[in-house]
């Protein structure tokens, strides 16, 4: 029962965070195993998460939409039940349950970040003709955006004693609103009080972008600064294929580069992905870096960026309009 309850608050936890680079969610609840599973259910076999416990729901919905709910099976000695659970029709017996389903409703968004990649490799790969050769500076800008919106999300759960674990292009997620970029992290599954787990041992994440002590078991909040690490590489280079990109990648958490004096774009990548935990700096740290004003040059070279990509915008127009392809 303690485990249980221990799972139950996490999630509670989670569903009260509340910043705009976070993806906010909406609800919770729990459902017991249905007859095709061996155990009867009846009416009250759903079981709802008080709106007290700072969740919210919608008993009238019977449809539940696979984009917004990500669902948890877990075993009986971590099955989710609380004291805070609101049951209906509560039948006489009840049996000991192999397992209960866990459904969070979480906001809609448009896209993640892994779709932006495979659009940004695209582009810059199959039109590399009608790119203006100073394009590396209009990307570093954009770059630089969804690195601090991501940062600035990592930092605020961090500050609550929060770690994600599992920050990957996938559970990174982009909208567009009018003319700016939104950037919000998601999905919490793997997330856990750093306080609580210093305790105990955690495995888990994605290979590809866990730090090595995470994959060792152990629980740090910086392990979630390699994975940005990892995930600004991929903003930061071009891939013709997948298998290119795996290559890359594993090159990058096999070398172990010098420390740069100081924070910069262009030099954050090494210093994001070092071995060690303690010699990576921390989100807040970060952000100071990159949230310093940029200098004159920049900011005059990115207007005239504009200006030459107004044209290339018009001459692909002419083209269009003359039916000649590119």
């Amino acid at each position: 029962m303690d485990s249980v309850e221990t799972y139950l608050s996490e999630v509670k936890t989670l569903a009260a965070l509340n910043h705009p680079n976070i993806v906010p969610y909406k609800a919770a609840w729990l459902e017991l195993p249905s007859q095709t599973d061996t155990i009867g259910r009846s009416s009250g076999d759903q079981q709802l998460l008080s709106e007290s416990e700072a969740f919210t729901t919608d008993e009238s919905s019977s449809l539940i939409n696979d984009a917004d709910l990500l669902k948890k099976h877990k075993r009986s000695d971590s099955a989710p039940i609380d004291k805070a659970i609101v049951q209906k029709h509560k039948p006489k017996t009840v049996p000991k349950l192999p397992w209960v389903t866990l459904y969070i409703q979480m906001a809609l968004c448009q896209g993640t970040l892994d779709l932006w990649l495979s659009w940004k490799n695209n582009r810059f790969t199959s039109r590399a003709a009608l790119v203006p050769s100073n394009a590396h500076l209009v990307r570093t800008d954009a770059i630089r955006q969804v690195l601090i919106q991501l940062l600035r999300g990592v930092d605020y759960i961090h500050s609550r004693n929060i770690v994600h674990h599992d920050i990957k292009p996938g559970n990174i997620f982009v909208s567009k609103e009018r003319d700016d970029l939104l950037v919000q992290l998601g999905d919490f599954g793997l997330a856990c009080h750093l306080h609580r787990t210093q305790q105990h041992k955690f495995g888990g994440g994605t290979p590809m972008y866990a730090a090595p002590e995470q994959l060792d078991g152990v629980c740090d909040s910086k392990s979630d600064l390699y994975s940005v690490g990892v995930v600004l590489f991929e903003l930061q280079e071009d891939f013709a294929t997948g298998m290119e990109r795996c290559r890359r990648i594993e090159e990058l958490r096999n070398a172990n580069h010098p420390l740069p004096s100081e924070l910069t774009l262009d030099n954050l990548v090494p210093a994001l992905v070092r071995h060690r935990a303690d010699e990576r700096p921390d989100a807040r740290k970060v952000l100071r870096a990159l949230e310093e004003p940029h200098g004159a040059s920049f900011c005059q070279a990115l207007d005239q960026l504009k200006e030459k990509d107004a044209e290339i915008e018009r001459l692909r127009g002419l083209l269009e309009q003359n039916g000649i392809q590119y």
